[in-house]
């Protein structure tokens, strides 16, 4: 058999038990096919190695997707415990930082507060001394007031600082708190706005004219007197006071009707 299985050639068997080449034939007998190995035994054979083949490939292919997934979730497991580290380290020093922060801008509002305290102080000094000096300058009057308010519009940057008194006061006509006084005087007294306005133009310089001395400085405040103004002159020269109340130290006024005779 083992002859059989290494040659290239098949044999047929006759019934005189002599050997013929596959090429020849016999008219008289059927020529008959004579395998080493059964063809069904051959199937088997390849089919049960084909299965074991796919067999072992399947379990290698789970193996190797087990693995894979194994150590994917080993390495996400290990990225979120990075990320949680340094997150929780981003946290502490968050929360270092805000409380520095929080430390620095309390020492910055408090330094802000001394600022403003001491700039409330230099301003009252300032403010204090610019009375006295009316007074010397025989100006502690209506048009000394009008000096007064421009200086201090000036130190609170309401006003450029290189402005006259009669701009400055023209600057501080367009303000709103300006304006809202303006409208309530000018419905309180019955006046005409456009011509209250009109006297805000040349305040100042006609309110020079007609003003020489002081008012009773024992009194400690301005006199607005009718009788020095007309009544739209008045209005815009008492709205103007009546802005600086508003503002820090402002200067003590009173509104004084009577008489033009002076009676």
């Amino acid at each position: 058999m083992n002859r059989f299985l290494k040659s290239p050639t098949r044999f047929i068997a006759a019934p005189a038990e002599r050997f013929y080449h596959l090429t020849h034939s016999s008219r008289r007998t059927p020529a008959r096919l004579v395998l080493s190995v059964p063809l069904d035994k051959l199937e088997a054979t390849w089919s049960r190695r084909s299965k074991e083949q796919i067999d072992q490939f399947v379990n290698f292919f789970q193996e190797s997707k087990d693995k894979l997934f194994k150590r994917s979730q080993e390495e996400h497991a290990r990225i979120r415990n990075h990320f949680r580290g340094q997150l929780k380290s981003f946290s502490q020093e968050d929360s270092v930082l805000l409380k520095d922060f929080g430390a620095h801008q309390k020492r910055q509002e408090a330094k802000a507060e001394e600022l403003i305290l001491q700039n409330r102080a230099l301003w009252n000094a300032a403010l204090e001394e610019k009375t006295e000096r009316m007074k010397l300058e025989r100006k502690f009057n209506v048009l000394g007031a009008l000096e007064r308010i421009v200086y201090q519009a000036k130190l609170q940057k309401k006003v450029p600082p290189s402005a006259g008194i009669q701009q400055g006061l023209g600057k501080l006509a367009q303000s709103g708190e300006f304006t809202e006084i303006l409208h309530q005087e000018v419905q309180a007294r019955k006046l005409d706005v456009m011509h209250v306005m009109a006297c805000v133009d040349n305040l100042y310089k006609g309110i020079a004219d007609r003003t020489k001395r002081n008012d009773n400085i024992s009194l400690g405040r301005i006199i607005v007197r009718i009788n020095k103004l007309n009544d739209y002159e008045r209005a815009a020269l008492v709205i103007f006071l009546k802005v600086q109340d508003n503002w820090q130290n402002p200067i003590y006024w009173r509104e004084l009707y009577m008489c033009k005779g002076g009676k």
